[in-house]
Order: C-alpha cells, then sequence, then structure tokens
C-alpha cells in the first residue's frame, strides 16, 4: 500500500467538512446542500477534540471517576449526574474544535438559525438537540472524509 493512499487532505483539517444531516454523508463539492441541513465539522485527525474533552473534564474528574453509591436510588442519581456531566463538557469540547458552522437551520416559526460560536455551543448543550451532537462527533471521527483520495474519487479521477 501507498503512503500516500490515506494522507488527509488539510484543507480538510483547517477548513472542515460540509455533512449532510438527512443522509449522514459529505456535501457535494464541500459545499451545503440547497435545503438540507447541513453541518460544517473539522475532521478529529490530529486529536484536538480528545484534548478539549480531557480539559472540559479536568474541573470534573473526581466526580467522574468516583465511584458510584451501593444504594440503587443514590446510584441513579450519581449515573444521572455524570451522564450530564458527559454530555455537558461534550458539547463544550466539539462547540470549540468541531462545529464550525450550519446551513438550512430554522428555528420552530422557521426563520433561519444564524450560525455563531455561541449558538452552535448552545445547540449542542441542550439536551433536547443531542442528536445533533451525537451527529457531529460521528462526523468529526469519520475519518474516510478526510482523506484527500475521496474528492479524487468523486471527481472520477481514481
Amino acid at each position: 500500500m501507498k503512503l500516500s493512499a490515506y494522507k488527509v487532505d488539510p484543507e480538510k483539517l483547517d477548513s472542515g467538512i460540509w455533512w449532510n444531516f438527512h443522509t449522514e454523508t459529505t456535501c457535494d463539492g464541500n459545499t451545503p446542500h440547497a435545503s438540507d441541513p447541513c453541518f460544517l465539522v473539522i475532521p478529529n485527525i490530529s486529536g484536538r477534540y480528545v484534548v478539549a474533552l480531557a480539559e472540559e473534564q479536568l474541573p470534573w474528574i473526581e466526580q467522574l471517576r468516583a465511584a458510584p453509591p451501593e444504594d440503587p436510588a443514590e446510584r441513579e442519581e450519581h449515573l444521572s449526574e455524570i451522564r450530564t456531566l458527559t454530555r455537558r463538557t461534550r458539547a463544550e469540547a466539539l462547540a470549540r474544535t468541531t462545529l464550525k458552522g450550519w446551513a438550512n437551520l430554522e428555528d420552530d416559526d422557521g426563520k433561519p438559525l444564524v450560525w455563531s460560536p455561541e449558538a452552535g455551543r448552545l445547540m449542542l448543550s441542550d439536551r433536547a438537540c443531542l442528536v445533533y451532537l451525537d451527529f457531529v462527533e460521528r462526523a468529526a471521527t469519520n475519518r474516510d472524509a478526510a482523506i484527500a483520495r475521496e474528492e479524487a474519487k468523486a471527481a472520477g479521477n481514481s
């Protein structure tokens, strides 16, 4: 196997990859779809997200690592707190390092949601929007999307 077969596209590492939320695939030409909701995601090839996640979890590390209580009610409360902390720290880390834009998202009144880093952080942190948090995380860890050969294949040049 040639080393170049799996080299990443540096432009994608810096500028991100547009992902179609409905199809869960990259957008043609790395341009948002005309109407489907799309997210601009920085690939997690370099480990930026992993480092950011560790930084976000650091203030909570003792609580995250603590053994759950034996009492069933206390145990469930403890585990619920761990789930909340995990979701919150994932959201903060993804917002800081990974989610860099969106297109074709609307509020409940049909008004376009304008992208900003703060809007992204709020959306990813909202428990009701957990499906978007999971989507962005999956997109960021899709190694094949960052490989330079994918562009050549899409253009029929492979």
